[in-house]
């Protein structure tokens, strides 16, 4: 047989208990370190995700409601139809 064939695999079955107990040992520190990687790696995207949509969203969010506009602006007549119009879809009382 050849490197890397069922003769030279790890062999769980034919390892002294002892081990067999730490390879198992050590797998499991190592899988439970690979699901902590992970984990970390896509909170840091998210982290990055939610970065890039802040600079979207805050601009909007911080601008004046249209209708502050149009009263600045001296569109007073505009700026109440935009009140009227949202009153009547429930976004203010």
């Amino acid at each position: 047989m050849t490197a890397g064939s069922a003769e030279s695999a790890l062999d769980l079955v034919r390892m002294s208990p002892r081990a067999r107990q730490t390879w198992i040992d050590a797998y499991g520190v190592g899988y439970l370190e690979g699901i902590e990687a992970g984990r970390r790696q896509v909170e840091d995207e998210l982290a990055a995700e939610w970065a890039a949509l802040r600079g979207v969203v805050m601009p909007v969010v911080l601008r004046p409601p249209f209708d502050q506009l149009a009263d600045r602006r001296g569109q007073h007549d505009r700026a109440a139809q935009q009140r009227a119009i949202l009153r009547e879809r429930g976004v203010v009382a």
